[in-house]
């Protein structure tokens, strides 16, 4: 059955893309020296809901942060904490300071911060609601 997806992405080709993203994830894993904002941008889409994603892009502008500082944060705690580092105003030093330490990261006082600072990060659309069914 041929599909709007497959007359747009015939299926050859949305499988030679998925193989150069994995090619391209595995050579910047190898490598981390070589990462740039389109591989992080990548990975934020593929780990994160759509207004996260958009929100980590938007602070990574705003404060200026490097690619491979986020691609290391990524690396050792994972996309969800770095939106609630970025959503509790954790800032650039912040993220530096804590892949400096050994020490384990409170991921409950982080996501509680990040939902007191930024309480619109993390609730249901509320255009969401109301086209839900009653």
């Amino acid at each position: 059955m041929n599909t709007l997806m497959d007359k747009v992405f015939p299926p050859g080709r949305r499988t030679a893309d998925e193989r150069r993203r994995r090619h391209v994830a595995r050579y910047v894993a190898r490598h981390p020296g070589t990462v740039n904002l389109g591989d992080v941008a990548r990975r934020l889409a593929d780990e994160l809901p759509v207004h996260h994603h958009d929100f980590v892009l938007a602070e990574e502008s705003r404060r200026r942060i490097d690619a491979a500082t986020l691609w290391a944060w990524l690396d050792r705690f994972g996309a969800e904490a770095l939106v609630h580092v970025l959503a509790s105003d954790g800032g650039y030093a912040g993220l530096l300071r804590r892949l400096a330490t050994d020490v384990p990261l409170d991921r409950v006082e982080l996501e509680l911060l990040a939902h007191l600072s930024r309480p619109e990060l993390f609730v249901e659309s509320a255009f969401a609601l109301e086209l839900a069914p009653r």
